[in-house]
């Protein structure tokens, strides 16, 4: 669609908008559904804190397939390009698998969550290395589904995607309903097969629309349309090149949450602090999530300074309003009913969990802004910026670990899970300012 010419106005932002938003608050609620299971599973607290390491030490190793979308989208356009591209993702995925399959089955597993996440118990990191050997298949069934997301997003077929996520939310509920009315699986173990599975499920469905409409994939990628990336002479190095740099921005924004949750993993009170933070970035990961797509818009819309200014005022009032959406929920009654009553977690937790969220409030704003450079940055294909403001990111939030949960907790009563969130929102403003930063240059280029 050519919007060179289009007027912008804020009804052609919302209708632009509003699908790209429905699809991340789909997948955080299946990740709700999870922790509400494991609520009322034996073992709760310790349940939720378990996995929600296992999934993050899981997200670092898997990060790459994720980018397997763009990659699918971008890349192919025919036989050879599809082919090409399926290969690589099929390498790629069976490295990840066997990369998180090693952390389950080996010393190495014990390793890394006693002395790098900091796991106190054997229970605990046995729990961890059984959970790893479930999540080691979310590579291929991120890849798979991936590469069909891919091709019908490329096919502008996007409405396979949202209903793939409703049947992956149902049957998940089914699932969990199963096990915690029959206890027939172990928490931590059935919650990582809902994860894998409910991904499987999403897929499936991405393929049977694809093959319904093309009659096999090989005619559905024949429909694809050319795009702007360079494919003469398309050859798995090419490929690799222009993954690369995604799969490395992708990897240290994975980095983050595993490495505030190896902080509280080594506070006084780790297991309390760890399912509070777990819950809470979960919930507030559902009602931020579409934030995350707003650089959508200034990819797509940011033609002039007149379109960017209206752009830069959308951006920043959905940020206002997820953060006055997300202190409400911390606040009120409405708060304290999800968490203890629909979720289930107990009362002590409950009351952590909300002022986790609270000190959650802020961030918002700071991604809803970071997010409309994002965009411009992208359209200019600058993206080694982005690279470099995450990573500053990783750098400021290992230091003021360090600083908070270290030095300051020693003086003020503060709970390290509250301190996870306010320092996880500081390095989002961080980042966000060095973006904002070096936008300037990329105007002037």
């Amino acid at each position: 669609m050519d919007t060179e010419n289009i007027p912008l106005s804020y009804n052609i932002l919302i209708k632009f908008f509003l699908p790209l938003a429905v699809f991340p608050v789909l997948v955080a609620l299946s990740h709700t559904i999870i922790n509400s299971a494991l609520a009322r599973m034996p073992l709760p607290e310790l349940s939720i804190a378990v996995f929600t390491v296992v999934k993050s030490v899981t997200n670092i190793i898997n990060a790459p397939s994720i980018m397997t979308r763009q990659l699918f989208t971008s890349v192919i356009e025919d036989k050879k390009s599809y082919y090409l591209s399926r290969n690589f993702a099929f390498v790629l995925m069976f490295i990840l698998f066997g990369l998180i399959m090693t952390l389950g089955i080996t010393s190495l597993g014990d390793f890394v969550f006693k002395h790098f996440i900091g796991l106190q118990s054997q229970k605990e990191v046995d729990l961890a290395t059984s959970a790893m050997m479930v999540t080691a298949f979310l590579p291929i069934v991120v890849v798979l589904r991936n590469a069909y997301q891919g091709i019908a997003t490329g096919l502008k077929k996007t409405l396979l995607i949202v209903p793939g996520v409703i049947l992956r939310v149902i049957g998940m509920v089914i699932f969990l309903g199963w096990v915690v009315k029959t206890n027939s699986i172990n928490g931590v173990i059935a919650a990582c097969l809902a994860y894998v599975l409910g991904i499987a499920l999403e897929g499936v469905f991405i393929l049977g629309g694809l093959k319904y409409n093309s009659g096999s994939i090989v005619n559905a990628v024949e429909k694809m349309p050319s795009s702007d990336f360079n494919k003469a002479g398309l050859d798995y190095y090419k490929i690799f090149k222009f993954f690369l740099p995604l799969a490395f921005t992708i990897i240290i924004t994975m980095f983050i949450q595993p490495v505030i949750q190896s902080g509280l993993a080594r506070s006084s009170t780790a297991v309390r602090s760890l399912a509070a933070y777990g819950v809470s970035w979960t919930l507030v990961t559902m009602l931020a999530g579409p934030l995350r797509m707003l650089h959508q818009i200034s990819l797509v819309y940011h033609n002039s300074e007149q379109n960017m200014r209206k752009i830069k005022i959308f951006n920043f009032s959905l940020g206002v309003l997820t953060s006055a959406i997300i202190v409400l929920f911390a606040l009120s009654p409405v708060g304290y009913y999800v968490l203890h009553n629909l979720i289930a977690v107990s009362h002590e937790i409950t009351i952590l969990a909300q002022k986790v969220i609270l000190a959650f409030a802020i961030f918002p704003l700071a991604r809803a802004f970071r997010e409309t450079y994002w965009g411009m940055m992208m359209k200019k294909r600058t993206t080694p910026v982005i690279a470099k403001a995450k990573g500053l990111n990783l750098f400021a939030v290992i230091l003021l670990l360090l600083i908070l949960l270290g030095f300051i907790n020693l003086y003020f009563n503060i709970e390290p899970a509250v301190l996870g969130a306010i320092v996880f929102s500081i390095g989002e403003f961080l980042e966000t300012f060095i973006i904002k930063h070096n936008s300037k240059n990329v105007k002037k280029a």
